[in-house]
């Protein structure tokens, strides 16, 4: 191995050409140790596997072919593995890194570094300073460190991670995996099957195309499935999902969410917390669970449950079963043929249009059909508790 040291001057040295004033001489084994000391220096390692040290100074540090180490150190610097598994350190200052062909390991430091994987399975790493990291084609992992960072998986199945501050994240082509971090951080999983979690803070969070899974966790979240076949689950905070297009699986949770289905046949929980739920197009499927939940089902056939707590239910258009559950309970049929019931509770049942059943529960009951008003207790519409022998749906 050749030991090659520069100068406190602006050096440039070719592993294979040493020039005049640099200690050691050219490689004969291809595997050298080359140190730029002070300066702004160009190196290049040329073939072998090198150990590249850039020191003080804004440098040009090139591995070449083998598999090479590359330390920017202090300054600016500008790094490249070139062919081989590389592992490339900025050091302190803004740092521009490529690994190129090969599984390299990247590494930016301190500063705001711009960190490029290339071909190959990459690992990629932040630290800190509000950072920028793209993998290219491979399966890369990503890690932003602290700092607002952008990170963008390219092709491959990648897994992204935030980290500290409030980040941005794109998962690219393929099934990429996504995960937020601290801060208040933007995660879009574009193509493909993503996982994608937003872990502390608040969050927006992107599905895109393909069937893919979202969880808000903590902080107030807005959660957003595109395409596909989705699962999403809120968290806890006040969050706020879209469905969009495809047969979806909307799951507030904890807090005082806002749910819309979207297109396709979806189904909604409200879980704990006073939450609002619609639909939206096709044959959907909601359920308030806990708390005050207001339920509308928009067009189709709808089913819904309130669940517990005082909830208001409007079935709209469509043919729908509507429950009112536990609670003091508000339902209405819209249009369309419907089936109604009150459940436990003082309700007040509206079948409004179309040829509707009302079956009352146990409790004070309020009817309306159409334009037909009673006070409660009385009614002027047939009344049915299944518990008193009534007919069932």
């Amino acid at each position: 191995m050749a030991n090659i040291t520069g100068t406190d001057r602006s050096d440039t040295i070719n592993s294979q050409f040493v020039s005049t004033g640099v200690t050691g001489g050219p490689s004969t084994s291809g595997a050298d140790l080359i140190s730029g000391r002070g300066g702004r220096d160009r190196i290049d390692g040329s073939g072998g596997n090198d150990i590249i040290n850039g020191d003080d100074g804004s440098d040009v540090l090139r591995g070449g072919d083998g598999n090479d180490e590359v330390n920017g150190g202090a300054g600016n610097d500008d790094l490249s593995g070139g062919r081989g598994n590389d592992r490339l350190n900025g050091g302190t200052g803004d740092d521009w890194l490529l690994g190129n062909e090969g599984n390299d390991s990247l590494s930016g430091g301190d500063g705001r570094d711009a960190v490029s994987g290339g071909d190959g399975d990459d690992r990629l790493w932040g630290n800190a300073g509000n950072d920028t990291l793209s993998g290219g084609n491979g399966n890369d992992s990503f890690s932003g460190g602290d700092g607002r960072d952008a990170i963008s998986g390219g092709d491959g199945e990648d897994w992204l991670w935030g980290d500290a501050g409030n980040d941005t994240l794109n998962g690219g082509d393929d099934r990429d995996t996504l995960f937020g971090g601290l801060g208040d951080d933007k995660l879009n999983g574009n193509d493909d099957n993503d996982s994608i979690n937003g872990h502390d803070g608040n969050d927006m969070l992107s599905g895109g195309d393909g069937d893919d899974r979202l969880w808000g966790n903590a902080g107030n979240d807005m959660l957003s499935g595109g395409n596909g076949n989705d699962s999403f689950s809120g968290g806890d905070g006040r969050d706020v999902i879209s469905g969009g297009e495809g047969d979806d699986w909307l799951w507030g949770d904890a807090g005082n969410d806002i749910l819309n289905g979207g297109d396709g046949r979806d189904t909604l929980f409200g879980g704990l917390g006073d939450d609002k739920l619609n639909g939206n197009d096709d044959n959907d499927s909601i359920n308030g669970n806990d708390g005050n939940d207001t339920l509308s089902g928009g067009s189709g056939n709808d089913s819904l449950s309130g669940g517990d707590g005082n909830d208001k239910l409007w079935g709209d258009r469509g043919d729908d079963r509507l429950s009112g559950d536990n609670g003091n309970d508000w339902v209405s049929g819209g249009s369309g043929n419907d089936w109604l019931s009150g459940g436990d509770g003082d309700d007040r049942l509206s079948g409004e249009d179309g040829n509707d059943e009302l079956v009352g529960g146990d409790g004070m009951i309020c009817c309306r059909v159409e334009t037909e008003t009673t006070s409660c207790p009385a009614v002027t519409v047939p009344i049915y508790s299944p518990a008193d022998g009534g007919p069932t749906p």
